[in-house]
């Protein structure tokens, strides 16, 4: 779950974009409420996960907060088996 920082569509464009290049996100929506964005990313550890949010989740993308949520045991998946809600 992704709070951002600014409203402006430039920035919320901004997000989108940098989004779509990141390999590790599997899926991004806007959503409506308290956050902005919710991520479905794909994680190969929390080393992976650590760097994901230094390099995405902080600075340049106007991101104020964000809040993980990680999948303890799941019953069907038709994505990939390891995935991490932002």
């Amino acid at each position: 779950m992704v709070e951002m920082d600014n409203q402006h569509s430039r920035f919320q464009e901004l997000f989108e974009r940098k989004m779509r290049q990141e390999t590790d996100v599997v899926s991004c929506y806007e959503i409506s409420g308290d956050y902005d964005f919710m991520l479905l990313i794909h994680a190969e550890s929390m080393e992976s996960y650590h760097s994901f949010t230094r390099r995405v989740l902080t600075g340049e993308y106007h991101v104020r907060t964000y809040k993980s949520l990680f999948v303890m045991n799941f019953y069907q998946s038709r994505e990939r088996d390891c995935v991490i809600v932002v």
